[in-house]
């Protein structure tokens, strides 16, 4: 009975043992890489012994590379074998090489790829007394990295042949590849750009920048499903191009892009067709604005010559004002004359003691003194005279011709204001003609005070760009630092329309319903021809400012 129970434990045991020994038989089948060990002595390969995982990698079993020693020589693809027995040279010469990809012919006729990666076994004299081997079958990388390789190949053909440039972004690195061709369409060889995302940022236009980044962020957040730019890139000649960019990217599985490629065309040609086509509509629309313009002149030329006649004739009148001016001074003067002998006649012969008598004839005296003054300055006024410059105290040439509208003011109860600088240095005019120009501002002032108000005469020594008072800011006749004799007349009347303010130097420019539109034109030329400047504007709250600048000495 117990031998019984005995011989059925041991066909149990023995079963069990066989099925563990088939499991790992298919396990080791299953494995793609497997072991083997060469033992090596006096620097040469004496034996080999192969793992039972070999039949998985290359359909022969171990039993089978012991019976042909040369087996696993034959089985290398002959391309390969060179490679293969130069890596054994090494190793029996003690070196450590790294690991060998090459190809194998397997049992079954087809072509793989293994990894042979070699691990040395040293004696105590620290000479190679064996290697272990591990062999790893590699054909599905070895495949797809030829795929790839031939696709690349492929596309590099692709790029070669094409016209167009081609770029390739890694959103994650900011590496991206530029190819000969996109180079090439702005005159570089293909060294000279870094292939990285900061390049294409540098050729950028400036003005093209902005928006650029501005349609790459907004593609990048899912606002179009392909990606189109216009933008102008700087050509090595300095010179720039408009080149259309397309593309498309890569997302992950968040959305998020990764990689983005897509070509450049040259749009430069035409853009600039496109730009001359624009210029030519332009130009026809102002041909035809022109002939508007043209039309619209010749049906106004009618009124300005008419206009232009009546400014002549007005220019005629205040040329005949000089003349009629002088005629009736020299009619006056002379009776003038006779007055003011008879009046000494008088004096000489009254009766003394007669106090009233003695001041009426004094106060007749002074009258008529004061029509002789009035008769000089309106002869000296209109009197036709050469243009003579010397020096001269300005605050005397600007006294001269408030003497001559003293009673005018007086009339209009307009009070006068002077301010009037001691000692400035002399100016150097022709005294006749600026006494004209002031004669003219202080009368304009005059008009422009109908209800009266105050005339205030100023003057003052300034070093123009210093003190930099506003009107100066103007006077571009004089440099910086320059040392100028400044007038300013300022009144308190209605002011100048602004609209106007431009106009009023223009030759027969007035506001005035008699007025020639000469007097403020003339008054400019001669500041000018005294290398002088003269600015008018309107002054807060109310009035007019005028302000005259010339050079002191």
């Amino acid at each position: 009975m117990e031998t019984t129970i005995i011989l059925a434990e041991r066909k149990l045991s023995e079963q069990a043992l066989q099925e563990s020994e088939e499991r790992y038989r298919r396990l080791l089948a299953s494995v793609t890489d497997y072991i083997y060990t060469v033992t090596v002595r006096e620097d040469r390969s004496t034996s080999t012994t192969h793992g039972p995982g070999c039949e998985a990698v290359t359909g022969y079993r171990p039993a089978e590379f012991d019976a042909n020693r040369s087996l696993w020589y034959w089985m290398i693809h002959p391309e390969d074998r060179p490679a293969v027995l130069a890596q054994i040279a090494r190793i029996l010469k003690g070196e450590a090489p790294p690991p060998l990809e090459h190809r194998i012919l397997h049992k079954d006729g087809r072509t793989r790829w293994i990894r042979n990666t070699s691990v040395l076994r040293r004696d105590t004299q620290g000479r190679v007394a064996a290697y272990d081997g591990l062999v790893s079958d590699i054909t599905e990388r070895k495949l797809a990295e030829i795929a790839v390789r031939e696709s690349e190949e492929r596309l590099a053909l692709v790029i070669q042949g094409s016209s167009d440039g081609i770029w390739d972004w890694n959103v994650t690195t900011s590496a991206v590849y530029f190819s000969p061709r996109w180079k090439n369409m702005l005159g570089y060889a293909d060294h000279e750009i870094e292939n990285t995302f900061s390049s294409w940022e540098r050729l950028l236009h400036p003005e093209d920048r902005e928006r650029a980044r501005a349609q790459v962020q907004a593609y990048f957040a899912g606002g179009a499903p392909t990606f189109e730019l216009e933008q102008r890139l700087r050509h090595k000649d300095g010179s720039y191009r408009w080149i259309l960019a397309r593309g498309v990217a890569i997302r992950n599985a968040e959305g998020k892009p990764v990689r983005m490629a897509g070509s450049h065309v040259d749009l430069t040609e035409r853009k600039q067709a496109e730009e001359q086509l624009k210029r030519a509509y332009a130009e026809l629309a102002r041909s035809q604005e022109s002939l508007q313009q043209t039309l619209e002149q010749l049906q106004a030329s009618h009124e300005e010559l008419q206009a232009a006649q009546s400014q002549l004739i007005q220019a005629a009148k205040f040329e005949s004002i000089g003349t009629l001016a002088a005629g009736v001074a020299h009619e006056i003067k002379n009776p003038l004359q006779i007055i003011l002998m008879g009046l000494e006649y008088l004096a000489r012969n009254v009766a003394a003691g007669d106090e009233n008598v003695a001041l009426t004839l004094g106060d007749m005296r002074s009258a008529v003194d004061r029509a002789n003054s009035v008769v000089r300055e309106l002869l000296r006024f209109s009197a036709p005279t050469e243009f003579e410059r010397k020096p001269e105290d300005l605050n005397v040439l600007i006294e001269r011709p408030l003497r001559l509208i003293h009673n005018q003011l007086a009339a209009a109860r307009i009070a006068v204001v002077r301010k009037l600088a001691a000692d400035l240095p002399a100016v150097t005019v022709d005294a006749a003609k600026l006494e004209q120009v002031f004669t003219n501002l202080f009368i304009n002032a005059l008009h422009a005070m109908p209800q009266g108000g105050t005339l205030s005469v100023g003057t003052r020594l300034a070093r123009l760009g210093e003190e930099a008072p506003r009107p100066e800011a103007l006077f571009r006749k004089f440099k910086p630092g320059d040392a100028a004799v400044v007038a300013e007349i300022r009144d308190t009347g209605t002011g100048i329309p602004e609209a106007n303010l431009a106009k009023v130097f223009d030759p027969f420019f007035t506001t005035k319903p008699l007025g020639t539109g000469l007097g403020l034109s003339v008054a400019k030329k001669i500041v000018d021809l005294h290398g002088g400047a003269i600015d008018i504007r309107n002054a807060p709250p109310g009035g007019v400012v005028v302000t005259l600048a010339f050079a002191a000495g």
